[in-house]
């Protein structure tokens, strides 16, 4: 039977560095762009579905927020364990 459920997980994502400093906002906004458009094509799914993705939206820290949670309780129980 069903013991819960959670609010979305996001699983996977395309991250880029906070400190490299060719990291602006344009070269952010590009690589966005370009993952989207990727999936937004029949040989760019292709491509992908080695992943088992289907495409990308964007996405911003905050949307982790209850990943960083679950991870956190999983480490309580570990720890009491």
């Amino acid at each position: 039977g069903l013991i819960g459920v959670t609010a979305p997980i996001y699983n996977d994502t395309v991250s880029v560095s906070k400190t490299s400093s060719k990291m602006d906002a344009d070269m952010i906004a590009a690589l966005q762009n370009a993952f989207i458009n990727i999936g937004n094509t029949p040989e760019g799914k292709e491509v992908i579905a080695i992943y088992s993705h289907n495409g990308y939206q964007k996405a911003q820290s905050s949307d982790y927020d209850n990943e960083r949670a679950a991870q956190k309780l999983i480490q309580e129980l570990t720890a009491a364990n």
